[in-house]
Parts: C-alpha cells; structure tokens; sequence
C-alpha cells in the first residue's frame, strides 16, 4: 500500500514543476553562483596553485612558498609594465610604482586607462592574486592561528577576540580548549574561505528548498483525495481507516526521498560551480571559519543537510494537517505560507552556522540548539501524527 501511496503522491506533473522550481531557485537564490569571480577567483587559484602541491593542507613550514608564488607574479607584471612605453614616461617601471601610483590624483589619462587594464584588464588576474597573497602573508603574520605552542596559544586566542569582536571577558571555556587545539596544529587549510561562506550562507536555502518541494508533493495528494471522494470511500471501513498510518509513513518517505534527491543535485552543483574540489578540505583550520569538530568540508555540508530532512520529517505533518483539512487548493496553499515563513526564518536565525563557531562563540548555540529545535519540531510531528491517527480510526462513514 505505501508504494501506491508514493506514486499517488509523486504525479508526473507536480514533479516536472519541482524540477523547473530547483532549477530557477539555485540560478536566482545561491550565493555560491558568485564564488570565484573577481576576487573571489583569485582566492580559488591561489588555493588550487597550492593544493597541487601540498594536497588541502598547507604545512606551517612551507609558508615562505606564498612569498614565491608572489613574486613569480610580479614578474610577469613587472615584465608587461618594463614593456609599455605610456607607463614608462609616467616613471612606473615596475609593480611597486604602480603599487603606489594606482590612486594618484591629476594622472594622464592614457596612463589611468594603463593602470585600469593592469588592475581590471588584462593582468587582473594577476593582480588580485598577489593582493590575495599579501592578505594571506598579512593574516598570517597578523593573526598567528597556527603552529603556535601551547603558552602563545592563549593569549593569542584573547588578542584575535578581542580584536573582532571587543569582548574577552567571557570567553567560553569550551570554546577556549577548542581554540587551542586549533592554534597549536602544524598547517592550515586549503579550504577557499569564499567558498566556505557562500556554501554556510546556501545551506539553510536548500533546507528551505526541501521543504517547499516536500510541501508541493504532499498538499495536492491530500486535497486530491478529499475532492475525490476517496477519503470519504475509506472511512465506511475499519480497514479503510486504518489507512492513515500508511499515509503519514509514505509522507514521512516523501521527504526522505526529497532530500536524499536535493543532497545530490546541490553535490554536482558544487562540482560545477568548482566547489568541489574543497569537499576533503578540514573546515576547522581557516582564518575565518572553524568547526567544533574535526571535520571535512563535504561531511560538514552532509551533516547540515542530513539535520534539515530530519527536521523537514517531523515539519512535514503540519502540511499534512493543513491539506488535510482544507477545501481545496487555493486554501491549502495559501494556508500553509505562514507557515513556510516562520520555518524559514528558523533555518535562517537557529540553524544556520550549524557546526560552525559563530559570534556568541558557545558550542550551545552553534551545536545543541539546533538539534534542541529539531528534537521540538520531531515531538510535534509525533503528536500530530498520533493525534490524527487516533481520529480516523473512530470516523465512521454509512452510505445510504
């Protein structure tokens, strides 16, 4: 009976607008649609140039190969403007000088379109590589967040707080012992910080989008068979009543399936997009993104979406509450908005960052709560699902 439930459920036409809907939601809503373009692609070369080499860890000794990488980018800079009679006259010989006089006042205007194709033009791959370089070296030198000893790693710790946020005085305990473990490792990450942000900032969008498709699936189902008349032919039996627990279960197995589909489209997106050549990159070893947990950067997105079809699960029965219960279409959809909304802006505020140390740098707000809310909305579904159960089996339906 369930497999007859899901292919009432899955009909052809609702799931070729699924597929339409996905489509136009990654084009319009993803931020990783944005990653490695202008400087964003200089940070993805500088870390593929790397990870050629040293895999996706770059050892703390093998820093001074920044500086080498730097410098063989300069030249081919330096070689171009050597070359260019406009520059030369304007005594820019090489990339210092243009370094320096890039934001000149009462420049020449052929030497301002000069400097303009060097920055936005023809070696602007080259240029926003080397600046990607200095902000590497500048980090580096500045925030010392690796390759520490164990006596730095404190005081450290305290001075980069306090320098981002302006408050040490209640640091996190937990927070601190996992701090440490971090500023005390031998290398750093590979993981492209941009595409770390845009993938944290995309996954509660596709927990979002799982939800909406499961809701598309399940609140015509429900209205079809009321104006059908089919629950009505059910309830004239006990067997028939009885059929309600075989309905939630292939409900519970639509979102499952939703979201086993939506892991693996957002997976081959990433790999086109160029994201996934980061997926075996640690995500607790960067500059500005650190898990609780040692983690790569493709089981910190699985992880993250496994939690939101856990939670699409138990939300899912609200729909089925509400389509049940509605006269038709319009007002099963329009009923199930404001609902949709306030979840969405839960994913948003609660679950977003899941793993990640955020800005309250407590392991109860980036870790437990969400599981804590997920937990809540799984007692709801529960009582939803017990409550409606319990209903059909005492309906009883004579036909005359």
């Amino acid at each position: 009976m369930i497999k007859f439930e899901l292919k009432k459920i899955f009909n052809i036409k609702i799931v070729l607008v699924i597929f339409v809907l996905t489509a136009l939601f990654y084009n319009m809503f993803l931020s990783t649609n944005y990653f490695a373009t202008s400087n964003m692609g200089a940070e993805d070369k500088l870390c593929t140039i790397l990870m050629k080499e040293y895999g996706t860890k770059l050892p703390v000794s093998k820093r001074n190969k920044l500086e080498e990488i730097k410098q063989e980018y300069i030249e081919k800079v330096d070689k171009y403007i050597a070359g260019d009679e406009v520059l030369k006259n304007a005594g820019i010989t090489n990339y210092k000088d243009y370094k320096s006089m890039r934001s000149e006042e009462g420049l020449d205007d052929k030497v301002k379109e000069k400097l303009n194709d060097i920055s936005f033009g023809s070696y602007a791959e080259e240029t926003f590589l080397i600046q990607e370089v200095d902000y590497w070296q500048e980090w580096e030198t500045g925030l010392q967040f690796a390759g520490l000893s164990r006596e730095n790693a404190e005081s450290n710790i305290t001075e980069n707080v306090r320098r981002h946020t302006g408050e040490v005085n209640k640091l996190n305990p937990k927070f601190l012992e996992r701090m440490e473990k971090l500023y005390t490792r031998d290398y750093t990450s590979l993981l492209s910080e941009d595409a770390a942000e845009c993938v944290k900032s995309d996954l509660p969008l596709i927990g979002l989008l799982m939800l909406i498709c499961s809701a598309l699936l399940i609140i015509p189902y429900q209205i079809r068979e009321r104006i059908r008349n089919v629950n009505t032919l059910f309830y004239t039996t006990k067997h028939g009543r009885n059929l309600v627990n075989t309905r939630i279960t292939a409900t519970v197995i639509t979102t499952v399936l939703v979201g086993i589909a939506h892991i693996i489209i957002f997976y081959v997106y990433l790999i086109i997009r160029g994201v996934g050549k980061y997926l075996d990159c640690p995500i607790y070893c960067t500059a500005r993104v650190n898990s609780w947990y040692d983690l790569n950067f493709g089981t910190y997105i699985c992880l993250n979406l496994l939690l939101y079809i856990f939670a699409i699960m138990s939300l899912i029965m609200l729909y089925f509450l509400i389509s049940k219960i509605s006269l038709n279409y319009v007002v099963g959809f329009a009923s199930a908005i404001p609902f949709t909304v306030i979840i969405a802006i839960i994913f948003n505020k609660i679950m977003y960052g899941y793993l990640i140390i955020e800005n309250k740098m407590k392991i109860t707000y980036d870790v437990y709560r969400p599981i804590l809310i997920c937990i809540s909305f799984t007692i709801i579904g529960l009582i939803i699902a017990v409550a409606l159960a319990k209903y059909e089996k005492k309906k009883d339906v004579v036909i005359c």
